[in-house]
């Protein structure tokens, strides 16, 4: 059994679960626990997460729907993320997750280096910068590596490609 079905287990959907429609238009409900909500910085919009009763991660959108972000790929939702260190946001989901009674293993099963490899792609602000600095922190992945290539190749500025040629030589190691 893997490790997330394992987690998966020992949530109960029956008590405190919501139900809300997917965003994708389908209409099809899903059922899904809140396990973290807080402000990554002062000032800074709150960041909602959930968990689904299939052990995907869902966060909870302003028209009432839900996004499930590993289903659709919308990591946007989870930049703000990026405004801490890699392991500041590690341990803030560790904090909320226990606050929410939600065991704190569920933090490996994050997708911390789908949000980095989806920032390092997108022109949006500063997000590229904050996957940079994550970068080197986070396990090796394809999506890492896809990301970092990307942004070699199609970085905004000169400092952006330099940087993600130097962590894909690191990688490469």
């Amino acid at each position: 059994m893997s490790k997330r079905k394992e987690l998966l287990n020992h949530l109960d959907f029956d008590t405190a679960a919501q139900s809300k429609p997917y965003d994708d238009a389908t209409g099809k409900p899903i059922r899904w626990k809140l396990v973290a909500s807080f402000a990554p910085v002062p000032d800074a919009p709150i960041v909602e997460l959930g968990i689904s009763e299939n052990g995907t991660w869902v966060v909870p959108a302003t028209d009432a729907t839900v996004w499930d972000v590993d289903e659709t790929g919308r990591y946007m939702t989870l930049f703000p993320l990026l405004l801490m260190s890699y392991f500041q946001a590690r341990n803030v989901l560790e904090l909320e997750f226990g606050r929410h009674g939600i065991d704190p293993q569920w933090v490996s099963e994050f997708p911390f280096a789908k949000i980095a490899a989806s920032a390092l792609k997108t022109s949006f602000g500063g997000w590229p910068d904050g996957a940079l600095e994550w970068a080197p922190s986070l396990p090796p992945s394809d999506d890492l590596r896809d990301g970092l290539t990307f942004l070699n190749k199609q970085g905004r500025t000169q400092h952006q490609r330099h940087r993600a040629a130097k962590l894909l030589r690191q990688l490469q190691r």
